[in-house]
């Protein structure tokens, strides 16, 4: 014959359920609870029965459940009956505690009776809360490491990061942020990018941190992430400017093989959300933003250095004209490009007028002043695609590109006239000198010694006529 389930038995039954159940009648009133609502909620099934079921919702719930049963008293009792959802239960010592509940209905007696199932969601969110992080941490990460992959130089490295950071929702920042460099020859902090409202004040005292000094300088001079609850309270928050309002911090220092290079401080609302997991976090990233701009200084330095060595290669140490190299080799491109394009090429010859008296006079180094001044002015009656070389002690060679013909003579004695019209001055002492002047245009078949040749005799002429005066041949 089919077991039958004894009072006894089922009450048995329900007091192991690892679920709390809780049953009332048509107005809500408890009239049984099993064991396991005393361990989700703390109140005893005596403490329980007799009680309306509002004793086990917060307040802001008790109106829900009221329209619910109002529900399945007059029209849709299915959105009660037989669905689990999430809910709200309120704790005997205050505390609201995540639930899942599913009802059911039966009848005892003649009259109604709701049987509510209660799940602990506590673990469930727990867990769901901490894949959801991991996700967020992974796709910031990611974000952060696709910058590093496509930044070309420190600076679009530090824009980037800058704006991700504050567009990152998880991180719950405001849209504050900027970035401080060590400077490696005062060892200081010094800001070199903001995005966000900063007032003038703000830019102008935060110009320059020591290390050690308020919050940037304390998380440079660790190496560790910094946290700040409040810029008012937090007394390692030095700096205070006219109209600031409260807000915390988060401070990041970029970190390449246990150096600091610098830090990123984000701005936050008062008691930003933070523990070792988002401090961990900070350290990927302020590794992950460190080790690229490492990279990429080295890159910018061995650029750098390389730039200066075509400059040593290419150009005169004492003047920055062309060496005698480099304006050879400039005469010969343009050569080649006046005879393809059919346009006209001006050389001409630059000799200083006794430059020996002027080092004899005043000496050597107002000599070199002299032909650092004469360049320097000469650059300013050319344009820009013109060409200037030292060729060699007080010589110069000037390379005028696509001249008009009959301007040429014009434009080299502006350049005579920048020299002669006005003393040169070095130091304490007022030097007159002039130019001498010999020019010549490209023919037919011409190549570049036979060019030269002709502007250096048209500069000899010059010399042998009065100097200080401009021969075109």
């Amino acid at each position: 014959m089919p077991f039958a389930l004894s009072p006894e038995l089922s009450t048995t039954v329900l007091g192991t359920l690892v679920d709390g159940v809780v049953c009332i009648d048509d107005h809500s009133v408890i009239v049984y609870a099993n064991p396991a609502v005393e361990r989700l909620l703390g109140w005893t099934p005596s403490e329980l029965v007799g009680q309306r079921l509002e004793v086990l919702l917060p307040p802001a719930h008790t109106t829900g459940h009221a329209q619910l049963v109002h529900n399945f008293d007059t029209t849709r009792p299915t959105t009660v009956v037989g669905r689990g959802r999430p809910l709200p239960g309120l704790h005997k010592d205050g505390r609201t505690v995540q639930l899942h509940l599913t009802v059911s209905q039966a009848k005892l007696d003649g009259r109604r009776i709701f049987a509510g199932v209660l799940r602990d969601l506590t673990a469930e969110l727990r867990h769901a809360a901490e894949l959801r992080r991991q996700r967020d941490d992974l796709r910031i990460q990611a974000r952060i490491n696709d910058i590093v992959q496509r930044a070309s130089s420190t600076d679009r490295l530090i824009d980037d990061a800058l704006q991700a950071l504050i567009e990152m929702a998880e991180l719950k920042v405001q849209a504050k942020v900027g970035a401080f460099l060590v400077d490696d020859r005062t060892g200081d902090l010094r800001l070199v990018r903001t995005i966000g409202r900063f007032s003038d004040e703000f830019l102008r005292k935060e110009a320059r941190v020591k290390l050690g000094c308020c919050l940037c300088g304390r998380a440079a001079e660790t190496g560790k992430v910094l946290v700040s609850n409040s810029c008012f309270s937090d007394p390692r928050d030095e700096h205070t400017f006219e109209g600031m309002t409260d807000h915390g911090h988060y401070i990041i220092p970029l970190m390449a093989a246990a150096k600091v290079l610098g830090v990123i401080f984000l701005y936050t609302d008062p008691l930003p959300s933070w523990d070792g997991r988002r401090v961990a976090l900070f350290e990927t990233i302020g590794t992950q933003i460190g080790v690229a701009m490492a990279r990429l200084q080295s890159l910018e330095q061995l650029e750098a250095a390389r730039a200066a060595l075509a400059v040593q290669a290419t150009r005169d140490a004492l003047t920055g004209a062309w060496n005698r190299r480099a304006i050879r080799d400039r005469i010969r491109t343009e050569i080649s490009r006046a005879r393809r394009t059919h346009r006209d090429l001006a050389v001409a010859m630059l000799d200083l007028d006794h430059f020996k008296r002027i080092n004899d006079t005043w000496g050597h180094p107002v000599g070199d002043g002299v032909l650092k001044t004469f360049v320097s002015r000469a650059r300013a009656a050319l344009r820009s695609y013109d060409d200037l070389g030292r060729y060699g002690g007080e010589e110069f060679v000037l390379l005028v590109c696509d001249p008009e013909v009959q301007h040429v003579e014009a434009v080299l004695n502006r350049v005579r006239a920048e020299l002669a019209d006005r003393p040169v001055e070095v130091g304490d002492v007022a030097v007159p000198a002039t130019v001498s002047i010999g020019a010549t245009l490209l023919r037919p078949d011409d190549d570049i010694d036979s060019l030269l040749a002709r502007a250096d005799a048209a500069l000899y002429t010059a010399k042998e006529t009065g100097r200080n005066r401009v021969q075109l041949t």
